[in-house]
């Protein structure tokens, strides 16, 4: 009996994807930064000395560059960072991100229009899978592919996660309502 009880608790542990005392990712509260990009700490440091566990990051598309901000006046995005350029450094700067998982929530807005009234498309959804590639590398990414196909719609534990090499999951919403032109932000 001891070993049934066993086998069942194993196989339940790893149909839930969450290992003995953990819980899955969404179960506890997190900590979260808003306008994360705009505080005294860098991403770097609220993910390494804050335990912050989702930051968020205002993104425009400003003459072909993602911006990330949170003034549409042209003043303000010509100084921004580019979308890139912040999730670089970030990553450079943190110690601690590869024993983490943090979620990056995007609002997206439009040059000076709600997110719903700008037209995003297909080439710039591609853009941003690119840049969020680029910086934080395809492998480390929780792709929506793994939350349906290998999960089943259920989030698997922070650590099972981290096993898996992934590091960051990537949430866009629109500022707004969902504009009818928007493409399936899935990084694959």
């Amino acid at each position: 009996m001891k070993l049934v009880a066993t086998l069942l608790f194993a196989w339940s542990a790893s149909a839930q994807s969450a290992g003995v005392g953990e819980q899955p990712f969404n179960a506890p509260i997190y900590k979260g930064s808003h306008n994360s990009y705009d505080r005294d700490e860098s991403l770097a440091q609220q993910i390494d000395d804050y335990n912050v566990w989702q930051i968020e990051l205002d993104i425009y598309d400003y003459q072909g560059d993602l911006k990330v901000n949170h003034f549409c006046d042209p003043g303000s995005l010509d100084a921004a960072d580019t979308l890139t350029t912040l999730l670089t450094k970030m990553v450079a700067e943190s110690k601690t991100f590869s024993s983490k998982f943090t979620v990056i929530y995007l609002d997206m807005k439009g040059n000076g229009l709600e997110g719903r009234a700008y037209s995003w498309g297909v080439q710039l959804n591609d853009r941003m899978k690119a840049a969020f590639i680029a910086a934080l590398g395809g492998g480390h990414i929780y792709p929506l592919a793994d939350f349906i196909n290998l999960d089943h719609l259920s989030w698997p534990s922070f650590q099972e996660l981290v096993r898996r090499g992934r590091s960051w999951a990537v949430a866009v919403d629109w500022h707004g309502e969902t504009p009818a032109n928007a493409v399936p932000d899935q990084i694959q």
